[in-house]
Formats: C-alpha cells, structure tokens, sequence
C-alpha cells in the first residue's frame, strides 16, 4: 500500500488520515467532489490505492466499479447507501475513534498487503508451473524427435516405393502415348493415302474427285492438329512456347473458331447458338492461343454432340467474390456427359474419354484439354467443367479484364 485517496469534509478525519498516512510514510490525495474521486480512481487504475469515502458529505456513490472502498459515516447514513457502493472493504462510524481508526486502517493495510504477497507468491508458482512444463515440452520434443527419427526412415522407404510406382506408371504413359500416337497418325495418314490412290486413277467421276479432295483436306487438318498439339504440347513442358500478349477482343476470337468450323458443323448435322454481351471488355492475352483454346473446345463439342444437337457459345462478363471482373465463356454440347469422378481428370495430359464405352475408341490423343488448361492459366485464368451424364457438358474458362481506363 503507497497512498490513500480520502474524500471528506470532516476536518476531524481529515487529520486523523493525515497523521497516520504521515507516521505510515504513504502519501494521500483530497479530490474535493465525488467526480475527481472517481477520476482518481480511474487515474490510480493498477497502483496500490486504499479509498476512503466520507458518506456524510456525498449524495451519489454509484460508478465505484469492482474497486473496495473504505466507507466513513453515520450508521444510518451508511446504512442507506452502502448498496450504492457495491462492493466496499470496511466501514468506519461516526463518531471517530482514533484507536479505532487506527486500528482499521493497520488490519487493512495488513490484508492488502498479505493480498498483495500471496498473489505474488502465486505469480511465482506460476512462473515456476510454466518452467516445469517448458522441460517437460522440452522432453517431449526430444521423445518426437527420436519418434521421427525411425519414422523418417520408414517415411523414406515409402517415397521410394511411391517412386517407383510413378515410374512405373510413367513407363506404362510413355508406352500407351507411343502406341495412341501411333495408331491417331496412322488414320489419317493411311485415309489420305488411299484417297490419293484412288486420285491417281483417271476412271473416277468428276463429283467423287471433289469428294475425295474434301475428305484428304479434312484429313490433313486433322494431322495437322495433332502433330501441332504435340508440339505445343514440347514447347510448354520446356518453356520455350512464345507468348504474344496483347489487347484481345474475345468476340473476335470466338468468330474466328466459328467460322473456320462452320463446314465441320454442318456436315455433323448439328446447330450452332452463339450469345455474346454486347459491348463485353477485351482481355489480355495472345490472340493465337486464345484461338487455340477455343478450337480444342469446339472441336470437341461437335466430336461428342449426335447429329441434330446444338452446340451453344455464351461469352459475358462476370464479378468474381474479390470484385475482380472476369470474361466467362463457355462451350455446351449435348453429347453423353461425363461422369463425375472423371471431370478432373480430364485436364491430364493423355486422358482420353470414350464416346460409347462399349464400341468407340477415343478421339484424338488426349492433349487438347491439357493444352487448354496450361494457356488459360498462364493468362491468369481457370478452366473447368460441369457435366451430367446423359446431358450434355459444358466447358468454362475464365480471363480477368483489361481496365477500361487503360
């Protein structure tokens, strides 16, 4: 205890607290209204404080908070506002008795002071209590440690194992790659090869010449797709794919794939439904790749639409939950859908899906969605699918805008 804060007009106690605080070596405070006493209170907020409060000269004892007063006065006066206090730490009555005082103020200084020691003491014991459980976390990090140690080589002997098995699974990759590219460049090869053939021959009509020209054109372009799907395919795995970024008009993207599929669509037996918003903000990106991404998925959609579906385009501008402005297009077909446990695996390089799992073999090499996925999110964008079996997919990608004031 370092100081008494005494609020009173009673000259008589007045003295008496300043003789004992004086023979005491504590200091005292005399706020004059019960305002500044709270405002002591306030100030003196954590410090050894002892709070005497003479009822008889205030009329309002309420806001004492948690903090014990010592309570001076007539009995009755004290018994009428002792409530107000809330919570007090002794009471002193009127008339004042030196001794007495004397005496209450030496067992309360005596109880904050032992208050005072025991919490120290337990501070102590705590300090003590977190030591003891340092060493004893300290052993514990020891016993993991030697734990890890044997877990580390058992771990170690797993990622071997698991290597080998991806090895292994790698080798058998390579094996079916070889034998798919094999077999996808041969159909063509061997198509344009016959038709040529039969070319060669001067006995045919004039009408089959043009029809064996289109079908050796449309073979060439599907060579030449594959052979530039392996070669982008090259060029992203080893970084040496070269990007052109730029401002892209993303409708222009769209007409361009639309127009050059147009005859593929036709012949499908199948109906094209574009929707782009009008006035949609350009993004930033390499025109030609875009091209690519949108090819590889029109493509597709008209390879897994039966004739007589519809093949439906959406492009439109959507906010992202962080307030970014993104472009969403979208490529739906209405083909056999794909299973669901099969829609992330569709963007692995080889994965291939069948059109009829009983009687088709799967189109293509299973690189077009791969190359997909890594141009769009080298743009900063993402690629996904929603898909239910018997109805039809659709093929999403996303690309942040280019600010309008750019």
């Amino acid at each position: 205890m370092k100081t008494v804060v005494l609020l009173t007009e009673n000259n008589e106690l007045l003295a008496a607290v300043e003789s004992y605080c004086y023979q005491h070596g504590l200091s005292i405070q005399l706020p004059l209204t019960i305002e500044e006493f709270h405002g002591q209170i306030r100030k003196n907020n954590g410090r050894d404080c002892l709070y005497m409060l003479d009822l008889d000269d205030v009329s309002q004892t309420n806001g004492m908070g948690n903090v014990p007063v010592v309570a001076v006065g007539q009995p009755a006066v004290i018994s009428d506002r002792i409530s107000q206090l809330g919570q007090y730490e002794d009471i002193i009555f009127r008339p004042i008795i030196p001794e007495v005082l004397i005496f209450k103020l030496n067992k309360i200084i005596e109880k904050f002071n032992l208050s005072k020691e025991l919490k120290n003491a337990r501070e102590e014991i705590k300090k003590l209590n977190i030591d003891v459980d340092h060493a004893y976390d300290e052993l514990e990090k020891t016993a993991h440690v030697l734990k890890a140690s044997s877990l580390e080589i058992e771990k170690e002997k797993n990622n071997l194992k698991e290597l080998n098995q991806q090895l292994e699974k790698l080798n058998k990759m390579k094996s079916d790659f070889l034998i798919t590219v094999s077999h996808e460049l041969r159909t063509p090869l061997s198509s344009i090869k016959a038709f040529a053939e039969i070319l060669i021959d001067d006995k045919i009509e004039q009408s089959e010449t043009i029809e064996y020209l289109q079908i050796i054109n449309s073979e060439s372009d599907r060579l030449g797709r594959m052979i530039n799907n392996l070669l982008m395919t090259s060029q992203i795995e080893t970084s040496k794919i070269y990007w052109k970024m730029g401002a892209v008009p993303i409708n222009r993207v769209i007409e361009k794939v639309v127009d050059a599929m147009q005859l593929d669509i036709k012949e499908s037996g199948l109906r094209l439904e574009t929707n782009i918003s009008s006035g949609i903000s350009d993004v930033y990106g390499d025109k030609d790749r875009l091209v690519d991404v949108m090819n590889n998925l029109l493509n597709n959609a008209i390879n897994f639409t039966p004739s007589g579906g519809i093949i439906r385009i959406n492009a439109a501008e959507q906010m992202t939950d962080d307030k970014r402005l993104e472009i969403w297009v979208s490529v739906q077909d209405e083909g056999i859908g794909i299973k669901h446990e099969e829609q992330e695996k569709i963007f692995d390089k080889f994965y291939q899906i069948k059109k009829d799992i009983l009687t088709d073999k799967p189109n293509g090499m299973g690189l077009g969605l791969a190359i997909c996925k890594e141009i769009i999110e080298h743009h900063g964008g993402r690629i996904w699918v929603e898909s239910k079996q018997g109805e039809g997919s659709s093929f999403t990608f996303s690309l942040p805008v280019i600010n309008r004031e750019d």
